[in-house]
């Protein structure tokens, strides 16, 4: 992927460098630049995908990621994991595979008897 910018071309910012390791500067930085485009574009479309309007309010859903938990509840993940671990066989925790899920209304249900999480 060759950019037609003038200013990423090599010549064009170093025309008259007999200097090997300004050459050698300016295309690691072109490589980071690039890169950096790279990983704008991946976010930018993994921000698009999950910024989805037609996705399910946290409230309405049945179970809960850990990071869905953790913004909707308020707790860390690692808290929200803790919990999890001494309570292995609690109701709330769904197992799907190797995910674990929290099942959102029983979970409010723990918190609002316990008296410190």
């Amino acid at each position: 992927m060759e950019n037609k910018n003038p200013i990423f071309n090599i010549e064009y910012v170093i025309p008259n460098s007999s200097n090997s390791t300004d050459r050698m500067g300016f295309v690691y930085l072109l490589d980071k630049v690039t890169q950096l485009e790279k990983m704008q574009s991946i976010c930018t479309e993994s921000q698009l995908k999950h910024s989805d309007s037609s996705a399910t309010p946290l409230w309405l859903k049945y179970s809960l990621s850990i990071q869905e938990a953790s913004d909707y509840f308020g707790i860390g993940i690692g808290r929200l994991r803790h919990i999890i671990c001494v309570n292995p066989n609690a109701d709330f925790v769904l197992e799907i595979g190797a995910h674990v899920r929290i099942k959102r209304q029983l979970f409010e249900q723990y918190l609002n008897r316990a008296g410190t999480v």
